[in-house]
């Protein structure tokens, strides 16, 4: 896709600037899918520990990436809140409801809502007031009702909306137009969206679930 870099590769490993962009968003699997896409792709990047010790490291990896004036935002399953205290102190937690939310083997329940956990220098109540047009503008909720995409021709099971992605630049970045970086992207939502804001957009997956044809 013109205007947006994809890498297909381990978003631990993958080479990319360090304390670059100003957001950072990651997407992981539910803790239990993970096993069955590091089966599948013969990697250990989902199996190789534990969910507290995964998070540990996702949550570094991500603040090896933010700018020092960045974001960061971090989709989870409801469960694991009970490990907030993995992030630092300034995180929020933001809610993503899914009113139909489908039903996926190996994930128990189906749960009505996502946590969106933030953290970092989050835009100012006047980066949200001014639109880009100069125009006055609203602030943004800290949730959003949507439901994922049916599966689809690029193979993801439960690909977010295009909504999503617009709900989570407006909700991190505001007015900003900084480099974005979305990790675990499957169809890159948030990628996409930065990209039509005029961002600098990278997106990192494991597999390409057809950016080209997006």
């Amino acid at each position: 896709m013109t205007g947006l870099t994809f890498i297909q590769g381990d978003v631990f490993h993958v080479d990319l600037p360090r304390h670059h962009f100003t957001l950072v968003y990651a997407d992981p699997p539910y803790a239990n899918c993970r096993f069955k896409y590091a089966r599948r792709v013969k990697s250990r990047q989902w199996g190789i520990n534990t969910r507290h010790e995964f998070l540990r490291e996702l949550i570094a990896r991500m603040e090896e990436l933010r700018a020092p004036d960045g974001v960061a935002a971090l989709s989870m399953a409801t469960p694991e809140l009970r490990l907030l205290h993995l992030f630092p102190t300034d995180a929020r937690v933001l809610a993503c409801v899914k009113h139909r939310a489908p039903f996926r083997p190996g994930v128990w329940p189906t749960f009505a809502w996502e946590p969106v956990v933030l953290w970092g220098t989050r835009p100012s109540w006047r980066e949200h007031a001014i639109q880009e047009s100069g125009r006055p503008g609203g602030v943004p909720f800290d949730w959003i009702q949507l439901s994922p995409n049916p599966k689809g021709t690029r193979r993801h099971e439960t690909q977010k909306p295009p909504g999503f992605g617009e709900w989570i630049m407006n909700v991190t970045m505001g007015t900003r137009t900084g480099p974005v970086c979305e990790l675990f992207a499957g169809t890159c939502p948030v990628a996409i969206a930065a990209m039509a804001r005029g961002c600098e957009a990278t997106a990192v997956d494991l597999e390409d679930y057809g950016t080209t044809s997006a």
